[in-house]
């Protein structure tokens, strides 16, 4: 179910560091900050060294609510951290323009999933996510007339968009296949009545951008004090998704981290986890 956003809303939770400054900054052009701060940590836990995996999710939200705008807004704050594909991609093209050592610490943002559904029969449809399963547990390969292309990658996040129709249309109903397993699904909804006033008042515009540079692999150690907790917030996802508590255990740890990442700390703490219960609301299919 979508959680329904109130434009303007104020957060029920105190953020602090760069993910108050993140969290602002959409808020303050959007009327809305959660996907925001949640796509930049996506990016930043690709540079957790001690997580199996960084923060794989795919958005959901009805057409037109500012998925790929808001997008494009990360890649401002992170420059050259994303490789962002708009419109049809397979991983026959993936294969083509992008390189191994390209995705290799790097976010790959599809910015409209519905693109690819929209051209490819169910089979390859199943092929393609089955691609970017491996591409996150680190092998994948493809296949081509002629050869056996494989790509060997470190570690690299996937950032998927879809609009709700197209995630519950029959091509779109994939949710079993492992690919989603290893996401986390983010779905809101707005009131578009609510944003006329942005509009009205020209806020859906650019402030000046804070960039995040310079960052390198680092380890982020989680005290031993949050290990329960951990196991809870995994246990929700449990119920979300067909995978067992293991792989969601390294999913909530990969959240906590990339945000304790990006607001320069090495040690996971209370902050991180007042985030994860900002966002916690939108993980849903």
């Amino acid at each position: 179910m979508s959680r329904e956003i109130k434009v303007d809303e104020e957060p029920k939770i105190r953020l602090k560091g760069k993910s108050k400054e993140i969290y602002d900054w959409f808020k303050k052009k959007y009327g809305f900050g959660e996907l925001g701060l949640f796509e930049a940590i996506v990016v930043c836990s690709v540079y957790v060294k001690n997580t199996r995996y960084a923060v794989n999710t795919i958005i959901i939200a009805p057409s037109g609510e500012a998925k790929s705008d808001i997008l494009d807004d990360i890649e401002k704050f992170f420059p050259k951290k994303l490789i962002i594909k708009k419109g049809i991609v397979t991983e026959y093209w993936i294969a083509k323009h992008i390189p191994q050592e390209a995705l290799d610490m790097h976010t790959l943002g599809i910015g409209d999933l519905a693109d690819s559904l929209t051209a490819m029969q169910t089979r390859r449809i199943a092929g393609f996510l089955s691609f970017l399963k491996n591409v996150i547990d680190g092998k994948a390969e493809i296949l081509t007339a002629h050869d056996t292309i494989s790509y060997n990658v470190k570690k690299c996040a996937i950032l998927v968009n879809i609009p709700k129709q197209a995630m519950n249309s029959a091509t779109g109903n994939l949710i079993t296949t492992t690919f989603f397993d290893r996401t986390i699904p983010f779905q809101f909804a707005t009131k578009w009545e609510e944003w006329s006033h942005l509009y009205l008042k020209n806020k859906l515009k650019n402030s000046p951008v804070k960039k995040v540079s310079r960052m390198k692999m680092r380890t982020v150690d989680i005290p031993k004090k949050f290990e329960k907790s951990i196991v809870e917030e995994a246990k929700f996802l449990m119920q979300l998704k067909f995978s067992g508590l293991p792989r969601n255990i390294q999913i909530v740890k990969a959240v906590l981290c990339g945000n304790a990442y990006l607001n320069g700390r090495n040690k996971v703490t209370k902050d991180d986890f007042n985030v994860w219960d900002l966002l916690k609301p939108f993980f849903s299919w």
